[in-house]
């Protein structure tokens, strides 16, 4: 590589956006939503490296899934992290459904409404697939601040986070176990916090809530 080129692909590298991920911590973590979920569906499989790579479903055009390989739901949401209430940032939450059942609770009370107008406070205990999550509203209502607003809209889309790869990707460009000829085809399995949502709650009168009855 030219030393011109190398300067062409610094520069690209230090211009593209960072996404600031949550990671829930033990014990407490407070956010505030800030718009609509976005769903997920995601297979993590093993590398020929002897890691892990996440892959996007591609739903019936998913050579993953024709393989047996059920995919887990992740739902993606822009929070402001402020479980530090001096350094409150903007991230991506990324979580199952066991926390989205408890959000979406609330949603349904009409005590509280929009999640996004309230901070939720999300308790982490345990470890692996015993942890357990506990979510609790804040009685507080109030919208967010004009700067707080431009924090989170300053990360892109949900739903161009992550990169989408082709079937013909997937199967030859990837260097996954499960594409070589001695590879692994057993279905993934899931645990609670994977499992579906259900709803059953009908469309509200209003727009902005409407995203939460299409998790």
């Amino acid at each position: 590589m030219s030393a011109e080129n190398w300067g062409d692909f610094s520069e690209e590298l230090n211009s593209a956006v960072r996404i600031p991920y949550m990671k829930l911590q033990p014990g407490k973590n407070v956010v505030r939503i800030h718009g609509a979920p976005h769903k997920s569906k995601q297979h993590w499989e093993k590398t020929l490296s002897g890691g892990l790579k996440k892959v996007i479903c591609l739903d019936n055009k998913c050579p993953l899934c024709a393989l047996g390989h059920r995919p887990t739901t992740r739902y993606l949401m822009k929070v402001l992290d402020k479980t530090d209430p001096d350094n409150e940032e903007a991230k991506v939450m990324e979580i199952g459904v066991q926390i989205v059942r408890q959000i979406d609770g609330f949603y349904r009370d009409d005590d509280y409404g929009d999640p996004e107008l309230y901070d939720i406070k999300i308790m982490r205990e345990g470890v692996s697939r015993d942890t357990k999550y506990s979510v609790t509203a804040s009685p507080r209502k109030g919208e967010i601040s004009a700067r707080e607003k431009e924090m989170l809209d300053a990360i892109p889309d949900l739903n161009t986070i992550d990169k989408v790869y082709t079937p013909e990707e997937i199967k030859e460009s990837l260097d996954l176990v499960c594409f070589t000829p001695e590879g692994a085809t057993a279905a993934v399995e899931e645990d609670d916090d994977f499992a579906m949502a259900a709803s059953n709650k009908p469309a509200s009168s209003n727009p902005a809530l409407d995203d939460w009855e299409n998790l």
